[in-house]
């Protein structure tokens, strides 16, 4: 075993298929093992040490490779985290209908014929459907990561896990939710008219804030919070954050953590979602020293679009995206009131240490502002 210590190009895992890689990339690693597949099958059997973790965090290929030798690693994971785990039958759940999707993952909307309700389905594409099919071990990953992160979070205003795990004969990876009534938050704030529609708007988006101190709370950070991420049901002034793709803990990391760090990597990792919404993200999103403060400055972007009903402008993708849509954000608050844009200013501060302590303490303002 040699101990890696400086940027390799990680030579010991075979390439993976496709065009070839431009020879003057290069990936960063951490100190710590650099093995072939044989060593690294014997060392995922035996026990590997944390070294191997802080390697494969930043190696894509041998993310890859543990993924794909060793899947029990996230479902460890979602185990740990008190989550259903389940060879599934696929006939259980019937009327299977297609809900949309990223780039990466398919939502459906079935019935459970055990439960005898409607769920929401999240799974992968078919193989083929994937730009690159080789990437599908760490997607699963990342997919049953989310679904242990939801396996600890039973919050109002947080859809809820009802199980995860495998279908039967394919044994791909799946999760199943109870369903969030309502439209998106992007659609629903433009149409809001009138003051009692805005207040609703905002009501529940302070529920949104509270969601995200809870989550903060047990050691999860959204880092996607947007308008497109968050469901609003009229009827019942509620709103629920529906899309927890990108989130991530920072506390009490897991080896199958480390597999899915990987995936967010610039090289052309599957997560892409984990830089933020642009026009909603933090301005530090591609560093690595972002943190959950980074969730105060989406919520504070997400509060001016309820508040206006416009988003600021997305611009191109990418780290000069965000001071672009700093600057439209800030000259559209001047249709909020006075106290709305304070908060607003506040939450989406250039520099963390200048916005609001915690989510609590945000939705704190917003209500004693909603009380005037």
């Amino acid at each position: 075993m040699k101990s890696i210590s400086k940027t390799i190009a990680c030579p010991h895992l075979a390439p993976p298929s496709g065009p070839p890689e431009p020879t003057s990339e290069v990936i960063k690693v951490a100190p710590g093992p650099c093995l072939d597949l044989a060593e690294l099958r014997r060392t995922l059997s035996a026990g590997p040490p944390p070294e191997l973790w802080r390697h494969v965090g930043a190696c894509l290929r041998c993310a890859r490779a543990v993924a794909t030798l060793d899947r029990s690693v996230v479902r460890r994971a979602l185990t740990a985290c008190g989550g259903p785990m389940r060879v599934a039958d696929p006939a259980d759940y019937e009327g299977k209908a297609p809900l949309g999707g990223g780039r990466t993952y398919r939502l459906f909307r079935a019935f459970d014929r055990r439960r005898g309700a409607e769920v929401v389905l999240k799974e992968l594409p078919a193989r083929a459907e994937l730009a690159d099919p080789d990437q599908r071990p760490l997607l699963e990953a990342c997919l049953l990561r989310e679904a242990s992160l939801l396996a600890g979070l039973r919050h109002p205003a947080i859809v809820t896990l009802l199980e995860a795990g495998e279908w039967r004969r394919t044994g791909e990876a799946f999760y199943a939710t109870a369903p969030a009534p309502g439209v998106a938050l992007r659609d629903a704030a433009p149409r809001s008219r009138g003051r009692d529609g805005r207040l609703a708007l905002l009501r529940a988006f302070a529920a949104v804030a509270d969601a995200v101190a809870y989550a903060h709370a047990r050691g999860v950070a959204h880092r996607d919070i947007n308008p497109g991420a968050i469901v609003y049901d009229e009827a019942s002034g509620r709103a629920s954050i529906v899309d927890w793709s990108a989130a991530r803990p920072f506390t009490r990391r897991s080896p199958g953590d480390a597999v899915c760090d990987a995936a967010e990597l610039p090289r052309g990792g599957p997560n892409v979602a984990a830089l933020g919404t642009p026009g909603f993200a933090a301005p530090e999103r591609a560093s690595p020293r972002r943190d959950h403060r980074a969730d105060i400055f989406s919520l504070g972007a997400t509060l001016h679009f309820v508040a206006t009903g416009r988003a600021a402008d997305a611009g191109p993708e990418g780290p000069s995206a965000s001071a672009g849509a700093r600057d439209d954000r800030r000259g559209e608050a001047a249709a909020c009131p006075e106290p709305l844009r304070a908060i607003v200013a506040k939450a989406t501060a250039d520099d963390p240490e200048s916005r609001h302590r915690s989510a609590d303490e945000l939705a704190s303002e917003l209500r004693r502002c909603l009380r005037r």
